[in-house]
């Protein structure tokens, strides 16, 4: 997939939070984007994945205006992972996420990639087990784990991911990251992180600060 963002600009009431961002990932890029907490690289891809509309310029997948994409149109092409998408219901549940395409074997695929699976299989109740608001009985870096699931489950184009490898042990970060970044990988990735291990994986670096956007030379 490929993604072209031209002039955009974002602020909340008076606050500028960026203008003029202008950006082209090419298919099957590996992009880091890093910024200062309050730099506005959350809001940034809230609006490349379509989630919030810029005041001025355009966003385009594969062509297409972001805003003449259907929600689930959008929701099959781009998966956005922050680590605390959980929601009430099931294992089975949270990986589904209300779309016919993933079935039982694609939710195992996914649990196993992300080295879920077998933890999950050891809950008295397994693929069924009912997580609570919060993430219960979810630990952290499994609740972070079962949102990568979940993306990995939808088979995206786009994969955006958005400071949820940060603060995981560095065992399980590598395990992921050598998932996120197989050579096989169908996606174009946008991955926001402050550690420098992620970061190193990526082929571009981006740097939001001041409002604007810049690419960073290595």
């Amino acid at each position: 997939t490929r993604l072209l963002a031209e002039g955009v600009h974002f602020a909340y009431g008076n606050r500028r939070v960026f203008e003029d961002v202008s950006l082209e990932l090419a298919a099957g890029d590996r992009v880091a984007l890093s910024g200062d907490s309050g730099a506005g690289a959350s809001t940034l891809l809230d609006v490349l994945t379509g989630l919030r509309s810029p005041r001025a310029g355009r966003v385009l997948v594969d062509g297409v205006d972001v805003s003449d994409l259907h929600r689930d149109t959008l929701r099959r092409r781009t998966a956005l992972v922050r680590g605390t998408e959980i929601v009430v219901g099931s294992i089975v549940d949270n990986v589904v996420f209300g779309r016919a395409e993933v079935d039982i074997a694609r939710v195992r695929v996914a649990l196993e990639a992300v080295d879920l699976l077998d933890e999950i299989a050891a809950l008295p109740e397994g693929l069924h087990t009912s997580i609570h608001p919060g993430g219960a009985p979810l630990s952290s870096s499994q609740a972070v784990r079962l949102s990568l699931a979940r993306a990995l489950a939808g088979q995206p184009k786009l994969l955006v991911i958005d400071r949820a490898l940060d603060g995981l042990d560095d065992a399980t970060r590598d395990r992921l990251l050598d998932v996120i970044f197989r050579d096989d990988a169908p996606w174009t990735l946008l991955v926001v992180s402050r550690d420098a291990n992620v970061r190193a994986r990526c082929s571009r670096r981006l740097l939001l600060e001041d409002g604007a956007l810049k690419e960073v030379t290595r």
